[in-house]
């Protein structure tokens, strides 16, 4: 090994890894699996989603998660199922 670089076999990291704290910004993992998706959202879409992410104090990857499970939920199901069941008002 070179004297400037130490043999990293020889440096003992443990007492490094057991004292650290998670990294600032870093989100903790949730319970169960996640899935990473791409998608492509108009800028216009984006820019709102940001705004609205800003307001409620999430970030917009947050949002987005909440926004596909309340819409995917059975309340809102069985309310737009509701809806679409009503006649439309007379023009």
């Amino acid at each position: 090994m070179s004297p400037n670089r130490p043999n990293i076999d020889d440096i003992d990291v443990a007492h490094l890894l057991s004292a650290t704290e998670p990294l600032a910004g870093i989100p903790l993992p949730s319970e169960g699996p996640h899935v990473a998706e791409r998608v492509r959202i108009p800028l216009e879409t984006w820019q709102r989603l940001e705004a609205e992410a800003a307001a409620r104090g999430v970030e917009p990857g947050v949002l987005i998660v909440q926004l596909v499970e309340a819409a995917l939920s059975p309340e809102l199901q069985r309310a737009i199922a509701q809806l679409a069941q009503r006649t439309p008002p007379a023009a």
